[in-house]
């Protein structure tokens, strides 16, 4: 049976980086953590490395999020379990900063989880 996962990371594009970046220190009162070196922004609502990555982007919204395991099963499983029911499915390590292994999925629509 499936284990629940909670939201790891949200990651947004956005056309104007740099009134999100203010609303994000100043009025959410999240830490900048790194800047990557194509223009993203990480930022930390406490312990995590990050869990807003901020990107500049023609289409502003929602570009991908990250899920964190609740339970013990390793993501090499959940890769098998997500291949057999026709999704792709690739562990990744150091894709993202703060995130040493993750789990990439694309839906048969192409979107990336």
């Amino acid at each position: 049976m499936s284990r629940a996962f909670r939201l790891g990371f949200i990651e947004l594009g956005t056309q104007r980086l740099e009134p999100e970046l203010k609303y994000y220190t100043e009025v959410i009162g999240a830490k900048v953590t790194e800047c990557g070196a194509d223009g993203s922004v990480y930022l930390s609502l406490g312990l995590d490395h990050h869990k807003v990555a901020l990107k500049t982007s023609e289409e502003a919204g929602l570009q991908g999020f990250g899920l964190q395991e609740t339970s013990d099963r390793p993501l090499e499983d959940w890769a098998v379990h997500l291949k057999d029911r026709g999704l792709t499915a690739s562990l990744k390590t150091d894709a993202r900063p703060g995130v040493p292994k993750l789990l990439e999925v694309s839906e048969p629509g192409g979107q990336v989880l």
